[in-house]
């Protein structure tokens, strides 16, 4: 071997170390990234409790509810901040006859306490643990547990959307809406750029459909609103499927119509009522989601019936669409 093959070989042999060394920090990274806690290793890492395996927690009996979602959190997590929005959901959504939501943290009760007020999270039970002994490798984690404390599913780090769906699924649940977050969007999408909030009534829908124009509406109310009464057309996506499904059924760059059965006096009767207006919140996801000509529209079905829109279903004229 001649001395330049000789240095040709060592080159080539540093470029190689230097790629793995970046190949495996990049790991780290991505890894780090999206879960919380550190660990001794990624395949430990990316290890998590496994469906049928037992979950041992002192003072804890399994038996009182149907099932238990346990988060394993921590204070200092920042992926755990980050899904606060998700948790808030889950807490709202917990009742007597399907789940219970309990919290563990490593952190001081005292901690866990302030962290879950600071982010209005409810919880039925808190306890410190020690989150490694339990299996639980890295925070945010999500596990559900049957009613003999055996574990059916599990998730890992800030979820999908997709993921988050799945939770509620598994728990049999329609995702809770969570109010404060609905209320805190309408009034910074409101007090922001009240002019970027764009709307359609029932006149000029009709025109628009009478000469011809193609406008893809979308109606994010629960299916059996949907099918009790509807536009002829209107594509069902309930507010909760919306963050997954709309990009996929949708194109971004078409202006859509947004219909929740919003009208002023079915507005007066949700607020008195507590249930929260979704016309909002909707168009506010879409803008998200790259959707840039997005319409509320402003009428209920007996007024858009009166405008010549057709309108569909079992009982296409109940007041407010049915949902009151």
């Amino acid at each position: 071997m001649t001395r330049e093959e000789s240095r040709r070989g060592r080159v080539l042999e540093w470029s190689l170390n230097s790629l793995t060394v970046i190949l495996a920090v990049s790991t780290v990274l991505i890894l780090v990234g999206r879960f919380g806690l550190p660990v001794a290793s990624s395949k430990r890492l990316l290890d998590k409790p496994q469906p049928g395996s037992p979950l041992s927690l002192e003072g804890i009996e399994w038996s009182t509810h149907p099932r238990t979602l346990v988060l394993g959190l921590s204070t200092g997590c920042e992926w755990c901040r980050r899904s606060a929005s998700f948790h808030r959901n889950l807490a709202s959504a917990q009742t007597v006859d399907t789940f219970r939501l309990i919290a563990l943290f490593p952190e001081p009760v005292g901690e866990a306490e302030d962290y879950l007020h600071a982010f209005g999270i409810k919880v039925s039970e808190l306890y410190q643990a020690d989150l490694k002994k339990l299996g639980i490798a890295a925070t945010p984690s999500v596990l559900l547990v049957d009613k003999s404390g055996l574990i059916l599913s599990s998730w890992v780090g800030k979820l999908t959307p997709q993921e988050e769906v799945e939770v509620f699924r598994q728990l049999g649940n329609h995702r809770a809406l969570d109010r404060a977050g609905i209320e805190l969007e309408e009034r910074a999408l409101v007090e922001s750029d009240a002019s970027g909030i764009s709307t359609i009534g029932a006149e000029e829908l009709a025109q628009k459909l009478r000469e011809g124009d193609v406008v893809p509406i979308i109606d994010i109310r629960p299916r059996e609103d949907f099918a009790e009464g509807h536009i002829g057309g209107a594509l069902n996506i309930p507010v909760d499927e919306l963050e997954v499904r709309a990009v996929h059924e949708v194109p971004t760059e078409a202006e859509i119509i947004v219909f929740c059965s919003y009208s002023a006096p079915c507005q007066r009767t949700a607020d008195r009522k507590g249930i929260p207006a979704l016309c909002l919140p909707a168009q506010h996801l879409l803008k998200l989601k790259g959707f840039t000509q997005v319409k509320l529209l402003l009428d209920g079905l007996t007024e858009l019936n009166r405008s010549g829109v057709a309108v569909h279903g079992k009982s296409p004229l109940a007041p407010c669409g049915g949902d009151f």
